[in-house]
């Protein structure tokens, strides 16, 4: 059988072009729709004074048009990166122009076929990957996972790391040429030839200055806030009549017999929602909202999330709860099938379907049972596919979006409709992205998928027509999230609220992941990289955004909530974990970044005894390797700057800052905490912690030591130091040794924080007794042990396992983590 043969049997081409003179064969579907680019109108043409050249596709042109600008920083950035692997082949920065170039010239006679009968011109994206050889590649699978902008490490053949460090510049790097591929490919979403122009990617107003809509999303944005909306009166977002509660029992019987489905406490409910979610989440346009006009899906799912926050703070008077968490767990167990079995939810489904599955997901991952916490995983699939069939990240490319602007109502709903898929969207990306961090789950939706734009500025959000006076004084169009993120890559600022800041995070510790799975495959296939500092520029871009927080400060709750009411006799409701003057982390996944970069969930979980992962059995070969993991992590740098970061997340979570005029400790109550992934985090960052110091220093005492003398009750565990202590100790060190106190770094810029963190690497081994950890293990078990949620008892349970360890015992796996009554 000849060679091309063999090539044309996997896939189903060959694909032939179409256009009358050309005809080009194909050996890809993709290849091919890329090529069609070539012999249509639609060009971008160079801006630059005396160029005018044309090209197919815009990200090319942009490229083309920083070439024409000498010695800046984008050109000097090419210089660094200007060898790249094609096909075992290398190419040049200027010999890729060319091929871009020639990508802008249809009728191009000089074009070169290469193996497998592609084109140069539609091969660019190719052309711009490289692959990690092995003495490069670092991946958290073999626990040396890690940014790099401290140290540069020397990794060798058989995995080990080289003791000698040498520091790198902590000047961040410009975005590297894999990080600018995944954020320019669109072919991962479908085929250019199956989008139309006309759909709504950003949202339905948005456009760019060509889009044959016409008018653009600014333009249109400032149409609606001139007109008066017809919003329903305040109350309507919480006010429940009989008719109301007869619809949802229809759906769920049930809940006709429970003490707490009345009206009174399911009006409370809902006012928890609006306090404690909605300030976080802002999935729902609050001043639209009408409890009489809203699926009872819908409404069940807010009911659900209400009751379950209503125990992070304290009820009225006259609201007597019963079972707030059983209520829940009603409506949670079939309402997921109900969902399903909605006509409403068929592909391209409503926002409302999406916005009760982010709401029943949430709180099956962090609120509820082992087994809805697995359902939540499983089906998570589902609802990214009900996305993927709709027009907001797929569905039909010729749906129909324009509206009638004349009517003012019509304007608004479909604006209101729009933002809220967006919105629903990049939520679900977000999740996705943060359970894959927390809890080692699977990535579906990656950053270079999600080609929408921000969501809109707060105030736009939660603009009301109650008062005039307060329209938004200027409407400006947001940025699209690909865009953004490659402004943090280039520390640019973005002037973004609270939930955009969350997405944005997202985004960058999204590409993180991305990379790591393509390195993951690359290097299965035995391809090699190019020279390239990807975590560098990562890393650097993580803490740029630290920057752009209200004052640098992750532990301010403006943070990440936006239109949350001060603690006021209006709101007495308003828990301390969600007032102004808390000074605990209010934004806990840059802290989970942080550790994520430097260890993976799987080694801490499984060195710390879990005897399952996922439901499958962690045998003692499978701890054997994650300790040999372990061990390779201790011994690198990645080791004790992941110990530095969860010390600092740690001591802002359970003590004041530094220069606070009280002196008090904080006792951790994960049941009472209303930020969803905050508690999962904490277990991060003392299984890290523990997992480093067992490993060098070995048990904090021997009390549980089968040749010990000593015989002390179960429920005793005698601890060296306290929690509170031993925090308190380690942070003065730290600030003793480098004259740079944990609470400086919420006030300073990327490289003033970078070079801090690198001095308390620096003095990092002069710490002492960093292994009396029992007293802070204690402390944070018997706060998970209340929590009603199932998981927080098994990290209980797993924590005092950790106790155990450290008192001597010989037992490595906590036999019944999983055994919760």
């Amino acid at each position: 059988m000849s060679t091309s043969e063999k090539k044309r049997k996997r896939g189903a081409g060959p694909f032939i072009c179409q256009h009358p003179e050309c005809r080009k064969v194909f050996s890809r579907s993709d290849h091919l729709a890329r090529h069609r680019a070539n012999h249509t109108s639609n060009r971008f043409e160079c801006e630059w004074p005396g160029c005018g050249r044309l090209f197919t596709r815009l990200d090319v042109k942009k490229k083309h048009e920083r070439r024409h600008t000498t010695g800046g920083p984008l050109v000097q950035d090419e210089r660094l990166h200007s060898s790249f692997v094609i096909a075992g082949k290398t190419t040049t920065t200027s010999e890729t122009e060319k091929r871009e170039e020639i990508a802008g010239k249809p009728d191009n006679k000089e074009r070169q076929k290469t193996d497998g009968n592609l084109e140069v011109d539609d091969n660019i994206h190719f052309t711009q990957i490289g692959f990690p050889s092995a003495e490069q590649e670092s991946s958290p699978q073999a626990a040396a996972a890690g940014t790099t902008d401290y140290a540069q490490l020397q990794l060798h053949s058989d995995g080990s790391i080289s003791p000698e460090m040498k520091y790198s510049n902590p000047e961040p790097l410009l975005p590297a040429p894999s990080i600018q591929w995944l954020l320019n490919d669109s072919m991962n979403v479908s085929p250019s030839n199956g989008r139309s122009s006309t759909q709504p990617e950003n949202g339905a107003f948005y456009s760019q200055h060509e889009d044959p809509l016409g008018p653009s999303t600014l333009a249109m944005l400032q149409e609606i806030f001139a007109l008066s909306p017809e919003f329903p009166h305040a109350d309507s977002q919480t006010e429940i009549d009989r008719d109301t509660l007869f619809k949802m029992i229809n759906y769920i019987p049930q809940l006709q017999n429970h003490p707490d489905f009345v009206i009174p406490k399911i009006k409370w409910f809902l006012e928890t929602y609006w306090l404690l979610y909605h300030c976080q989440y802002p999935i729902l346009h609050r001043p639209s909202f009408s409890t009489f006009d809203t699926q009872p899906l819908l409404l069940l799912s807010m009911i659900m999330m209400g009751a379950s926050f209503s125990k992070k703070t304290t009820p009225p008077e006259h609201v007597d709860l019963v079972d707030t968490g059983g209520l829940a767990d009603i409506i949670a167990e079939p309402l997921r099938w109900m969902l399903f079995a909605s006509e409403q939810a068929k592909p391209p489904c409503k926002a409302w379907v999406i916005q009760s599955l982010i709401h029943l997901e949430t709180y099956e991952i962090t609120s509820t049972s082992r087994a809805l916490h697995e359902r939540a995983c499983i089906y998570n699939g589902t609802k990214v596919q009900l996305l993927r069939r709709s027009p907001i990240l797929g569905g039909d490319p010729l749906k129909e979006i324009r509206s009638d602007v004349t009517q003012s109502n019509s304007l608004w709903n479909t604006w209101i409709e729009s933002e809220s898929m967006k919105r629903v969207a990049l939520m679900s990306f977000y999740i996705d992205t943060i359970h894959a961090v927390v809890f080692g789950h699977p990535v579906t939706l990656f950053a270079n998928q999600i080609k929408l734009s921000l969501p809109c500025p707060d105030d736009l959000w939660e603009y009301n027509n109650v008062d005039r006076h307060k329209a938004p004084l200027s409407v400006a169009q947001t940025p699209l999230f690909c865009d953004a993120l490659n402004k943090l890559l280039q520390k640019e600022d973005m002037n973004v609220g609270p939930f955009s800041r969350q997405i944005l995070l997202a985004g960058l510790i999204n590409l993180l992941l991305q990379i790591e799975q393509n390195i993951s495959q690359w290097s299965n296939f035995g391809w090699k990289s190019i020279h390239e500092n990807w975590r560098d520029t990562i890393s650097c871009a993580i803490e740029h955004w630290k920057t752009q927080l209200p004052f640098s400060n992750c532990c301010l709750t403006s943070s990440s909530i936006y239109h949350c009411e001060p603690a006021s006799p209006l709101h007495p409701s308003l828990p301390p974990f969600l007032r102004a003057e808390d000074t605990r982390c209010s934004f806990p996944v840059y802290h989970a970044a942080q550790i994520y970069m430097r260890i993976t969930h799987y080694d801490y979980i499984v060195y710390a005894g879990a005897p399952r992962r996922m439901n499958v059995p962690i045998l003692k070969e499978d701890y054997e390797v994650a300790v040999e993991r372990i061990g390779k992590w201790v011994k690198s740098p990645y080791g004790p700057l992941c110990v530095i970061n969860s010390l600092i997340l740690l001591c802002e979570m359970l003590l004041p800052p530094e220069d606070s005029m009280e002196d008090v400790n904080f006792f951790y109550e994960p049941d009472k905490d209303p930020y969803l992934y905050r508690p999962n985090i904490v277990i991060s960052a003392i299984l890290s912690l523990w997992a480093y110091t067992y490993y060098c220093f070995g048990p904090e005492s021997s009390f549980k030591s089968s040749k010990s003398d000593f015989h002390i009750s179960e429920e005793y565990s005698p601890a060296v130091e306290d929690g509170s202590t031993y925090l308190r100790r380690i942070r003065s060190q730290f600030a003793a040794l480098t004259g740079r106190s944990f609470a400086t770094l919420n006030n300073i810029g990327p490289e003033s924080n970078s070079k801090t963190v690198k001095e308390y690497y620096r003095v990092f081994l002069k710490i002492t007794n960093i292994k009396h950890l029992v007293g802070l293990l204690t402390l944070l078990r018997n706060g998970y042990a209340k929590c009603k949620w199932e998981v927080g008892r098994e990290y209980a349970k797993l924590l005092d396992n950790c106790i155990q360890r450290s008192l001597g015992s010989e037992n490595i796996f906590c036999k019944d983590m999983y055994d919760i009554s």
